[in-house]
């Protein structure tokens, strides 16, 4: 049964080479559509879910509009994080913010000890009680404050 269908399909190959092709292609784009699609859903809904409290965190953006052009961005006012926790307390456990300078580099010291850091962030003290990053070294209490 399968030799037949394959003569058969080989037939129609030789007898109509351009029509077989666009058919092929058609089916090949058809299916990496539809992986690449699958990918990038599963990677969005895959966001920050290692984390004990996966299921009620949230990530605020907003959405600028200028000239007709839009934007979604992370970057919210400092203080909505406060306002929200006090203006909507049933709502919101917790709150954190996290503050990127912005920079390529940042330099750090603290006493003898100086260093260049990339990609440095300001965070919260409570940051380690809504996400579960393991520590190298130092306590999950006193690391931030």
């Amino acid at each position: 049964m399968f030799f037949s269908h394959l003569s058969l399909s080989m037939r129609h190959f030789f007898k109509d080479r351009l029509y077989f092709l666009i058919n092929i292609l058609s089916l090949a784009t058809g299916i990496a559509c539809f992986a690449i699609l699958f990918l990038l859903i599963l990677h969005e809904t895959s966001y920050d879910s290692s984390h004990h409290f996966a299921d009620r965190t949230y990530r605020i953006i907003e959405k600028i509009e200028k000239y007709g052009v839009g934007e979604r961005s992370a970057s919210v006012p400092l203080p909505l994080c406060e306002s929200l926790l006090n203006d909507y307390p049933e709502l919101f456990e917790k709150g954190t913010r996290l503050f990127n300078y912005q920079l390529p580099s940042i330099n750090v010291a603290l006493g003898e000890f100086k260093q260049n850091e990339k990609n440095f962030f300001f965070a919260d003290p409570n940051f380690l009680d809504i996400f579960d990053f393991p520590l190298q070294i130092g306590d999950r209490k006193t690391a931030l404050k």
